[in-house]
């Protein structure tokens, strides 16, 4: 398979990034190139396939030492192909000399992707500071501004960014290495904005481009660990009661360690970091394990690493080297849910640190249905058949964020890829559809070719979101889903990174 780069100085810019490492996995399909690297920080590169013209053109899957390639990236001004065979070769070629370089390829790896539920999330848009901030630092939301805390040699430094833009706001208070802001020595040309988003164990930091618009850089970064950690349950837990419900629960974390260690043991792994979270609640006589895992293990030249594991999470969050041993360990984790239930069912505490202790909680999500279709309807003015179409999902963000990524114009032009116009309070999207905005949560919707419009309500049901549209032509509800879920709702979760489930 033949590459040519359209943009050379952009893409040898991004494998800069890397320079330093030692492994870097590769993946080329029709959609674009990728890159990703897991070691303290996760790396995740995502360059479209407008930047490449492709010949023979297949799906390619490969781990190199990117060390090889960076030294020599300053002989690479133009004119550059790659090509993936036995080995992975860069090739310059001007009008009087050829210049190529060839690194060894080695059996893919596969860094799967780690979806975050964030409780806070912010847009910078002025990083000429920020990039100042390296080392430990702290991150705090107060007056609206994110403070930033650097302490150092006993020199504090602190920094108070008010030009900012929040997305979501929540409790604040994350420690971690900010050495992700040397990603903006190479790329802060090329960036536009940076998205960052704080998880209970992770911030996400995203680069968005100022011309390409559907490539992206994000880096996860660790929470960093606390010198004394008390053995309280992770801070949502603690929340003001909003449905009073009474819960109790017990610290268990100790006892999860332990087993967990038990069994990466068993598998031939030594664990080498971790922040093991694990509590039994009993809420309304029901018993249940409440997680959060994070953890790195390793075995040889082998590797296993979860990132803010809970019970929510599938197969694909347990990140190592051999998914033989990725899948035994995410069956094991799945079945502890119901061993800790059992063992500490009627046991009987009179250490004061294994007692239950008494919260409130939020309510409980309840899944609904997919889509309903009611019966057809005919429209008097039209003659057509009608119907009412009902789309449910879930996705980590509020309705309020949703809607705003969906109608904002600065936001529309990242995740449709600048495919839209406005006129007045119209959006025309992907050259298919018009949007006219309203005030709230109300909206009209249609189709290029309908006639008249459909309302269009979005609103939160049972912790999803539920979107309402009535008067839907009959013979086009099936474009209208697919036109919801694939071209609108998935677009928007991919280019920010958000985590999106369709309801069953």
């Amino acid at each position: 398979m033949k590459i040519a780069v359209k943009e050379v100085c952009f893409f040898t810019r991004v494998l800069k990034l890397f320079g330093e490492k030692e492994r870097l996995a590769f993946e080329i399909d029709s959609e674009g190139f990728r890159m990703s690297l897991s070691h303290l920080n996760s790396y995740y590169v995502n360059l479209e396939a407008s930047l490449f013209d492709i010949e023979e053109p297949e799906e390619a899957a490969f781990t190199i030492n990117p060390r090889l390639l960076v030294k020599n990236l300053h002989f690479f001004r133009s004119g550059l192909t790659m090509e993936v065979g036995v080995f992975f070769t860069l090739r310059n070629t001007d009008k009087q000399t050829t210049t190529e370089v060839r690194v060894p390829l080695n059996k893919p790896e596969d860094y799967a992707y780690t979806f975050l539920e964030a409780s806070t999330k912010v847009l910078l848009r002025n990083t000429s500071v920020i990039r100042y901030f390296t080392g430990t630092t702290t991150y705090e939301a107060k007056n609206n501004a994110l403070v930033l805390t650097k302490t150092e040699n006993e020199v504090r430094d602190i920094l108070a960014m008010e030009d900012i833009e929040w997305l979501q706001t929540g409790d604040l208070y994350f420690t971690c290495n900010n050495d992700w802001v040397k990603g903006l020595d190479v790329l802060g040309d090329y960036t536009e904005v940076i998205l960052m988003e704080f998880s209970t164990y992770v911030l996400s930091v995203k680069f968005l481009f100022k011309k390409f618009r559907e490539s992206y850089l994000e880096i996860q970064v660790p929470k960093s660990k606390k010198k004394s950690q008390n053995s309280a349950c992770p801070s949502h837990m603690n929340d003001q009661n909003l449905n009073n419900y009474h819960w109790t629960s017990m610290n268990v974390s100790t006892w999860a360690m332990e087993q967990i260690s038990n069994r990466l043991a068993a598998l031939g792994y030594k664990v080498v970091d971790s922040n093991i979270q694990a509590h039994i609640n009993n809420r309304m006589s029901k018993l249940s394990l409440v997680y959060f895992y994070s953890l790195k293990a390793e075995k040889g030249s082998e590797w296993m690493k979860l990132c803010s594991f809970d019970s929510y999470c599938d197969m694909g969050d347990v990140m190592g080297s051999n998914r033989d041993d990725a899948k035994c360990f995410f069956e094991f984790l799945k079945g502890l849910e119901v061993t800790a239930v059992d063992v500490f069912r009627d046991r009987q505490y009179t250490d004061p640190d294994k007692r239950f202790e008494k919260h409130v909680d939020h309510g409980i999500k309840i899944s609904a249905g997919n889509y309903e279709k009611k019966d057809c309807k005919s429209s008097a003015s039209a003659g057509e058949k009608l119907v009412d179409v009902k789309l449910e999902f879930q996705i980590s963000c509020s309705v309020e964020e949703f809607i705003n990524f969906l109608t904002n114009p600065s936001f529309v032009a990242a995740w449709s890829a600048n495919q839209f116009s406005t006129s007045g309070t119209q959006l025309h999207l992907l050259g298919k559809a018009v949007i006219n905005t309203g005030e709230g949560r109300k909206l009209q919707f249609k189709m290029n070719d309908w006639k008249q419009w459909s309302d269009v309500s979005i609103e939160p049901q049972n912790g999803n979101i539920c979107i309402r549209l009535k008067n839907v032509p009959c013979a086009g509800k099936d474009v209208v889903v697919s036109f919801w879920y694939n071209g609108v709702v998935d677009k928007i979760c991919r280019t920010f990174g958000f985590r999106f489930k369709q309801i069953e």
